[in-house]
């Protein structure tokens, strides 16, 4: 071998070596990382996220219920399981006391059963539902779900689309999130019952 190409050679593994060094680098940032909650992390409790209060846009912090048992339930005052309303009303009025309170989230999403503001207010009427209820938002998986319901359906052991109204969640005083149901678990069931009181002895 020459002294020419003995030099040549000398110079071509390290740039060699470098171009290796760089793709890796690459197919490093390239990697599809894992596909995120919009606007929402795992690591977040019930208290991050923000919501606007039936019949009016601009949000509020959920964090005004902190330390408190939440049931949480996307409602609508047209579903064959609307008269889930009562139930709910009388959980809430049974346990306030304790430190506990049902939420209600409108939800459209399923046959646009969630109805008008009017005829949700006099849907709660007529079944002495006094608890808090927030407006219309999107509850199922996509581009459009809404933050507290994309960490809702994806917490670990409880991940799941939203499969109609009335399905349940029920947060601990921490803010994490305890238990879910589907919609024909009835708020008043001895599951949910149970479930309730347990955590509020905690």
């Amino acid at each position: 071998m020459t002294t020419r190409r003995r030099l040549a050679l000398a110079l071509a593994i390290p740039l060699l070596a470098a171009c290796t060094q760089h793709e890796g680098a690459q197919g490093a940032v390239e990697k599809p990382a894992p596909t995120p909650l919009q606007g929402a992390s795992p690591a977040m409790t019930f208290e991050a996220f923000s919501a606007a209060p039936l019949g009016l846009t601009e949000p509020v912090s959920l964090a005004k219920y902190k330390g408190q048992v939440l049931l949480v339930a996307n409602t609508a005052a047209h579903c064959g399981y609307t008269p889930q309303y009562k139930p709910l009303g009388e959980v809430d009025r049974k346990y306030k006391a304790k430190g506990f309170a049902v939420l209600g989230f409108v939800s459209d999403e399923f046959g646009h059963q969630a109805g008008t503001v009017s005829e949700i207010q006099a849907c709660s009427l007529d079944n002495h539902a006094t608890f808090d209820q927030f407006a219309e938002m999107h509850v199922k998986k996509g581009p459009e779900q809404h933050p507290l319901f994309a960490w809702l359906t994806s917490q670990p052991g409880k991940e799941g689309d939203v499969s109609w109204n009335f399905n349940k969640w029920l947060i601990g005083r921490d803010g994490q999130l305890i238990a879910r149901w589907p919609s024909k678990v009835e708020p008043d069931g001895p599951e949910v019952t149970a479930a309730i009181e347990a955590a509020l002895a905690k």
